[in-house]
C-alpha cells in the first residue's frame, strides 16, 4: 500500500520532469560550440581536467575555482569520443538538471 501512495504522490511529479526535461531538449537542440561563452569553457575545461585525472585545473593550470559541482555532474560525458554526441549528453544533463527545479523539496 505505501508503494502506491508514493506512486500517486510522486506520479504526476516525475510525468512532468520528464516532458520538460524533453521540452527543454528539444528547444536546446541546436548546433553550438563549447566556446560561446567563458563559463561554459570554464565548465567543460575543468570537467575534462577531472575527469582524465588532471585534478582541477584550468587550461592546464591550477586553480582556486571552488564551484565544481556542475563539472562534476558533466565529467562522465567525456566517456563519450564524438564532441558533437557529447555536446546533445551535456544539453540532455543541462536540462535534466534545470528541470529538477520541479521537485518540490
Amino acid at each position: 500500500m505505501l508503494k502506491n501512495d508514493k506512486l500517486k504522490e510522486w506520479g504526476p511529479i516525475l510525468f512532468f520532469l520528464i516532458v520538460n526535461v524533453v521540452f527543454h531538449f528539444i528547444l536546446s537542440n541546436y548546433t553550438r560550440r563549447v566556446e560561446v561563452f567563458p563559463d561554459e569553457i570554464r565548465y567543460y575545461d575543468i570537467s575534462r581536467n577531472v575527469f582524465y585525472g588532471n585534478g582541477i585545473t584550468l587550461l592546464n593550470a591550477e586553480t582556486t575555482f571552488q564551484k565544481i559541482l556542475y563539472s562534476l555532474f558533466i565529467a562522465p560525458s567525456f566517456l563519450i569520443k564524438n564532441g558533437i554526441i557529447r555536446l546533445k549528453v551535456l544539453t540532455l544533463i543541462n536540462c535534466i538538471i534545470m528541470s529538477l527545479s520541479i521537485i518540490p523539496s
